[in-house]
């Protein structure tokens, strides 16, 4: 029952023609649109999980009867998926910065995929006598993506709490042996490591534990692995390791409707944004950053 805004632009940067555009959805139902200089700003509301429904420009030219459709997109609905997440102090290493506001950006985030994100502080810090705070990678013999001390500090963790499978824990770890490893969470896993101290600022922290936990949660790859093409640091993703010039706050934090639809569904793929050529104009449609249909 959300609601979202998408943004519509004529092709080419040019005007409206005046009273020619209306915003209709397939039964033929003007959808409320307010004007913001070359822009028109569809309002929308969400609808049954996973439903696509289309939203058609139609043009109407001046001194005609004759109806046009100059672009259309599909605005998919998502029902909340909530992610709660614990940080867990392992020999004394906490999080060093305010947990409230990396629960805000977390869910700055997330939103774009309707994802709610809680995060608390695990109540008691998680002593390892012989772990020596730095992170070795010498890979264990489970198979299970961690390397033997990760898996000695989640057996300690084990025996010590109740471990809920609904929840994902972060260890909050000194460091790494690798000074360019910031974290690590295996596809699938309720367990992370972050390595405090080679990680050099808050951002950098909340993309880090964003990323890791795309893998874990959410079973989601790097870019630069899912697409042949692209190399890392090509894009401004979540799941690379580039940079947003336009919008230094979302840097490197975006993700695309495809991996939406793998949070939601690992199976789903379905193209949410289709631009129609015709003889008359073509509208493209921007969905806005700052709210998503739920």
């Amino acid at each position: 029952d959300g609601t979202d805004q998408v943004v519509a632009i004529l092709k080419g940067g040019v005007s409206f023609p005046s009273n020619e555009i209306a915003f209709k959805d397939a039964n033929d139902n003007v959808v409320p649109t307010t004007v913001d200089g070359e822009k028109r700003l569809l309002q929308l509301a969400g609808k049954t999980h996973e439903d696509i429904p289309q939203i058609y420009a139609v043009q109407t030219p001046s001194g005609t009867t004759d109806k046009h459709i100059a672009g259309q997109i599909g605005v998919i609905s998502y029902n909340e998926k909530p992610l709660d997440i614990s940080l867990v102090s392992v020999n004394g290493v906490t999080y060093p910065y305010n947990v409230n506001d990396l629960t805000a950006k977390l869910n700055t985030i997330y939103k774009q995929a309707v994802v709610p994100v809680s995060v608390s502080l695990h109540p008691d810090n998680l002593v390892v006598s012989d772990f020596d705070n730095i992170m070795d990678d010498i890979p264990s013999s489970s198979n299970r993506g961690y390397t033997y001390e990760m898996e000695d500090i989640i057996e300690t963790f084990d025996r010590l709490n109740t471990v809920d499978p609904d929840r994902y824990y972060l260890f909050l770890v000194n460091a790494s042996d690798d000074v360019g490893k910031l974290g690590t969470m295996p596809f699938g896993r309720n367990f992370g490591f972050i390595f405090n101290g080679n990680i050099s600022s808050e951002d950098e922290y909340v993309k880090t534990i964003a990323h890791e936990l795309g893998h874990g949660a959410f079973y989601l790859q790097h870019t630069f692995d899912e697409y042949d093409e692209l190399e890392e640091g090509d894009t401004d993703n979540l799941m690379d390791y580039g940079a947003d010039l336009e919008d230094a706050s979302l840097t490197g934090k975006h993700l695309h409707k495809h991996q939406w639809d793998k949070i939601h569904d690992p199976g789903a793929s379905v193209e949410l944004f289709e631009d129609v050529d015709t003889d008359y104009i073509t509208i493209n449609f921007l969905v806005s950053l700052s709210s998503y249909v739920v």
